[in-house]
């Protein structure tokens, strides 16, 4: 009953960052002068308008229950008189353009801010640790070690954590080596590891591994286990670590906006990895890129267990971390997306294109980027239903 719960959480949660990103597209081209013909909430076909504003906007429900969408004037060349009208998109000055298309990533990104300065507030968790060599030293939801202990974030010391195994994922490599709930990991390779060992170093692992696991009874059976992917998955979540909350009062304000710089980077450096392996010639090393990427299906599993483990408040941090993860990848200057729509309006002024042989241009690039990025998006949905979700004999 709570995965079906998790499950409508999770979706509205992506629903509310799609509407949110609609949303700066909308307001932009009404103060851009550009006429917005429909908000739609889902995707087509239509089900309902819900009703029509002063200036013609048509607000609707649709029945695909995924997305949501603006749709400017001047996007359809078949009619001329719209499409050259002095309100069209496509006749905007270039200024109005570049506002239009990147006020949903402004968008996601205040939200975002605003967000982090909610739960800093209130108190959340850190939704994960990372190495003393990280730079991540000024974030709370990435912190090291050594500045959680420094900050007095953590009971103890975390290094000296169990590995106490809290949820394994159906039919995966570790449920088939019979590890169930509440056995502890308590060794790898015959090498007695803590919960902070396992974590910083099973992404150097690859190929066998030899788990010392601790059963209910005491007993420490030894498993053979095959670790296909590349960095190693055990497929199981651990139990909580000893993290105090993270609450900072008035100084969330500038902790929300040094997390904010501090996830971008980060984020734009892993996205820069995804992309150079996806062109790689290599396929073993485009093959590790797609094992990097993952999709809604792979967002909902972690957000559950994010909800299970660590409350309301970092789930509410971890939703807008995917905020922002949309929100970076729609400035990358790839047709389709909203960067590489700026980009094609700036060759629209420079080569002096007519709007008519420009949209057509544009669109037929658009529409073939589209298609190669729904692809991937199947691909990796099909990857997450499998690995996360353990569906298809995973």
């Amino acid at each position: 009953m709570w995965t079906i719960i998790a499950i409508i959480i999770g979706i509205w949660m992506l629903m509310t960052l799609v509407i949110i990103h609609e949303l700066g597209h909308f307001w932009a081209a009404k103060k851009m002068w550009v006429k917005v013909l429909e908000f739609g909430v889902w995707i087509p076909p239509k089900a309902t308008t819900l009703w029509t504003d002063k200036d013609g906007t048509s607000y609707t429900l649709n029945r695909i229950p995924l997305w949501g969408f603006v749709r400017l004037k001047g996007e359809n060349p078949d009619d001329e008189e719209e499409f050259l009208a002095n309100d069209s998109l496509i006749t905007a000055t270039l200024w109005s353009k570049i506002v239009i298309l990147l006020a949903g990533i402004t968008m996601n990104f205040i939200a975002t801010y605003l967000i982090f300065v909610v739960v800093f507030m209130v108190g959340v968790t850190p939704l994960s640790i990372v190495p003393d060599t990280s730079i991540s030293n000024a974030s709370y939801l990435s912190p090291t070690v050594a500045s959680l202990q420094s900050k007095w974030y953590t009971d103890g010391d975390i290094t000296q954590q169990a590995a106490i195994v809290q949820d394994v994922l159906s039919s995966s490599r570790a449920q088939q080596q019979w590890i169930v709930s509440w056995d502890r990991i308590v060794s790898v390779w015959w090498v007695s590891m803590w919960l902070y060992d396992i974590l910083m170093n099973l992404s150097q692992l690859s190929g066998s591994l030899q788990l010392g696991v601790e059963k209910a009874d005491w007993t420490v059976v030894s498993y053979g286990y095959i670790c296909s992917d590349t960095p190693c998955q055990l497929w199981v979540s651990f139990a909580r670590p000893l993290f105090n909350r993270v609450q900072l009062g008035h100084q969330a304000w500038w902790a929300a906006w040094s997390e904010l710089t501090y996830q971008s980077s980060a984020m734009m450096r892993g996205l820069g990895r995804i992309g150079a392996s996806l062109i790689s010639f290599d396929a073993q090393t485009t093959a590790n890129g797609l094992k990097m990427m993952s999709g809604p299906a792979g967002v909902i599993k972690i957000g559950q267990d994010i909800i299970n483990t660590r409350g309301r408040s970092a789930y509410l941090a971890f939703a807008w971390l995917i905020s922002l993860s949309l929100a970076l990848f729609n400035l990358l200057p790839i047709p389709a997306l909203d960067g590489g729509r700026v980009v094609w309006s700036i060759i629209q002024v420079v080569g002096r294109f007519k709007p008519q042989k420009y949209f057509v241009i544009e669109n037929y690039i658009n529409m073939f980027f589209f298609i190669a990025l729904m692809a991937l998006w199947i691909y990796v949905l099909w990857q997450d239903l499998v690995r996360a979700w353990g569906l298809f004999g995973g």
